[in-house]
């Protein structure tokens, strides 16, 4: 009861060094373009309006990127954007929503970081600490609003769980093998690219313990886990492969070679962008007490040894070869940075107890990092406005003729952030997961032209939830109409004209085609997931139910466990 008390405080720690945090952000009120800020503000804009129309979950963008029903929410990871979604459906303001959408994530990430970190040190104090240290990093704020990597970003909310699942499997109590598998759920349905950097953290881990001991009971669990974590994100991957299926898919190709940063780049984005000057020197004083580390933190610092040299041009013989290998999909090292940032963080919370004889003097230290680490938060956040004043507003919706900006732009209003939102996007992510022969025509498309017995005409479009609706399509004879909707070739879609279904079939454009007689139509085109997709969800939310439940039970038996023991230690 006492514990759980303790607990409370610490979590409503957490909850109000967030609002702190993203207090500024909320008061200033503007939205700085970040690479990846177009693609995510049109992917939240999708969920945003899935749930305002009584559904959970849309296959297709159709009320996003342009409306023309790109199958990206089959593809990338969509559990990150919800946040957001919901805080608009409760705050008209959409700048607000998306701001409060990132407390959240940043909320969770903290606390999830604090159980993670309780699990393995039995230490509330250093709990809080790792917590938000990780949480409210220099990388965390590089990410989250230098870039607006949103994926990225919210994957970091599973990390803590993964690595300390991995570490219970292989040493200490394997049948924490749970908390693997939901934290490797997590980003699966949040960040596939996520999920290949993390895993080779499980990986060192793996071959740490595999080196140390053999025991065969501890890999059973660790095949369990990873079972157990394909029957959970099975629905994700059999939506995955349909979009692949009879249809070369495009995306964006990195065609840069694979290179780390030369090593005075390096030590520049170590201060700046990647630990921060607070826990830098935060890590410089624990090497002080190198003589005292035990063999997890010598681990530790070896790991983090590893992605740090893995971050530098030193590395770049290695970076040369697997850039040959389907690995060439991370694009560049610095997605390993989360790893480096987690790593050291790790060790500066585990060796801080060494530092100092006095408890009292463990405490100072600990509140003069957070401190720091918040003061440190704001005054970036100061510093990150000032540098974008003159970036240009937003403040025309793009056309064809007028396209967005890529960079150096601002939103500052719901009506310039809807600019965005609507009819033709064509920033970042705009043809990612096209079928390939689609982006040929990506003007015409992106403008809703539709072909009519060889014309091309503009035509409404509503869109609505995993489908299109066309409006006001008046013929004066028989014809094909090509219409302006994306379609793959493993997919099924239901297509309607006047509320009368007909049969379909896919252009050389690869666009939903249609023969129509003489008259005028609405015409409606939805997607129908096929039957491999709809198991595959049923069997993936029940085995994350059951993930859960088993999770819950548990830790009670446990924690109950825990109770007695010290009752009868007493």
């Amino acid at each position: 009861m006492v514990r759980n008390k303790k607990m409370f405080w610490d979590l409503l720690l957490l909850t109000v060094t967030g609002l702190i945090a993203i207090v500024p952000f909320i008061r200033h009120g503007i939205l700085y373009t970040g690479v990846d800020m177009g693609f995510h503000l049109n992917r939240v804009s999708e969920v945003y309006n899935t749930l305002k129309s009584g559904h959970i979950f849309s296959y297709l963008n159709t009320q996003s990127l342009n409306n023309v029903g790109t199958a990206v929410n089959m593809v990338y990871g969509v559990l990150p954007v919800y946040p957001l979604a919901v805080a608009m459906l409760v705050v008209k303001n959409k700048i607000t929503a998306i701001y409060l959408g990132i407390y959240i994530l940043l909320l969770l990430t903290s606390v999830i970081a604090y159980f993670s970190a309780y699990k393995f040190w039995h230490s509330r104090y250093k709990a809080v600490l790792f917590a938000l240290l990780y949480t409210y990093s220099a990388y965390s704020f590089d990410i989250y609003f230098g870039s607006f990597s949103l994926g990225q970003a919210s994957a970091m909310l599973f990390l803590p769980m993964i690595a300390y699942g991995a570490y219970a499997i292989f040493f200490t109590n394997m049948r924490e093998w749970w908390i693997l598998s939901l934290g490797m759920t997590g980003v699966i349905y949040t960040h596939l690219l996520s999920t290949l950097i993390y895993s080779s953290l499980v990986a060192l881990l793996f071959l740490t313990a595999l080196v140390k001991q053999i025991d065969v009971r501890r890999y059973i669990y660790f095949g369990l886990a990873i079972l157990v974590t394909i029957s959970a994100t099975l629905f994700y991957w059999v939506s995955f492969r349909s979009i692949y299926s009879d249809t070369t898919i495009y995306t964006t190709e990195f065609k840069a070679a694979i290179t780390g940063e030369n090593l005075a780049s390096f030590s520049n984005s170590l201060i700046n962008v990647i630990l921060g000057i607070v826990v830098a020197l935060a890590f410089i004083i624990s090497l002080c007490a190198w003589k005292k580390f035990t063999v997890s933190e010598k681990y530790l610092a070896m790991y983090a040894l590893i992605y740090a040299v893995m971050l530098t041009n030193i590395s770049n013989f290695l970076w040369y070869y697997l850039s040959k290998t389907p690995l060439k999909m991370i694009q560049w090292p610095g997605r390993f940075r989360v790893l480096l940032v987690f790593l050291v963080i790790a060790l500066v919370v585990s060796v801080s107890d060494r530092l100092f004889v006095e408890i009292f003097s463990r405490r100072v230290y600990c509140g003069v990092l957070l401190t720091l680490s918040v003061l440190l938060w704001l005054s970036n956040s100061i510093d990150f406005f000032n540098a974008r004043t003159a970036y240009t507003e937003l403040d025309y919706r793009p056309t064809m003729t007028k396209s967005l900006p890529f960079v150096n732009f601002k939103i500052s209003n719901t009506k310039n952030y809807n600019n965005i939102v609507n009819k033709n996007y064509n920033g970042v992510g705009s043809l990612d997961y096209w079928p390939q022969k689609a982006t040929e025509y990506y003007s015409a498309l992106e403008d809703h032209r539709a072909i009519i017995n060889g014309q091309t005409k503009v035509v409404k479009t509503k869109g609505i939830v995993n489908g299109v609706v066309f409006k006001d399509i008046t013929l004066t004879q028989r014809s094909k109409v090509d219409l302006p909707m994306l379609a793959y070739g493993g997919f099924k879609y239901k297509v309607y004209a006047n509320k009368k279904q007909i049969m379909s079939g896919i252009s050389s454009r690869h666009t939903v085609l249609v023969d129509l007689n003489k008259g005028k139509y609405d015409v409606k085109v939805v997607y129908v997931p096929n039957n491999k997709i709809k198991l595959a969800k049923i069997i993936s939310v029940s085995t994350i139910f059951i993930l859960l439940v088993y999770g819950s039970l548990s830790s009670c038996k446990r924690g109950n466990k825990t109770k007695q023991s010290q009752n009868i230690s007493q």
